[in-house]
C-alpha cells in the first residue's frame, strides 16, 4: 500500500500524468476495499476462519459466535471458536 501511495505522490507532482494518477487512485481504492470486512464494510479484516480461509473483522465474527450462528458469512461453511485465528497485515 505504501508503494502505491508513494507512486501516487510522485505522479501527482507531474502535471502531464493525470491519467496515470487516476489509474493509481482506482488501484489504491480497490486494494482498500479488499482490506475491509465483507460483512460490515467499515473495519479492516483481522481474523481468518481456518476451515474455509475467509477473512473478516474480529467484531463481526464475534457477533456470529455469540449468536451461535457458526456459519461463514462468505460461504456458509460451519466453523467453531477454535477455527478463528487472528492475523495482521504488515
Amino acid at each position: 500500500m505504501q508503494l502505491l501511495t508513494g507512486k501516487l505522490e510522485r505522479l501527482t507532482r507531474n502535471a502531464n500524468t493525470s491519467e496515470a494518477v487516476k489509474e493509481l487512485e482506482e488501484e489504491i481504492n480497490a486494494l482498500r476495499r479488499l482490506l475491509k470486512c465483507n460483512v460490515c464494510h467499515t473495519r479492516q479484516k483481522d481474523v481468518i476462519i481456518t476451515k474455509c480461509w475467509h477473512m473478516f473483522c474480529k467484531q463481526c465474527i464475534a457477533k456470529n459466535l455469540e449468536a451461535r450462528h457458526r456459519k461463514c458469512p462468505g460461504c456458509g461453511h460451519q466453523f467453531g471458536q477454535a477455527d478463528v485465528k487472528q492475523f495482521f497485515f504488515t
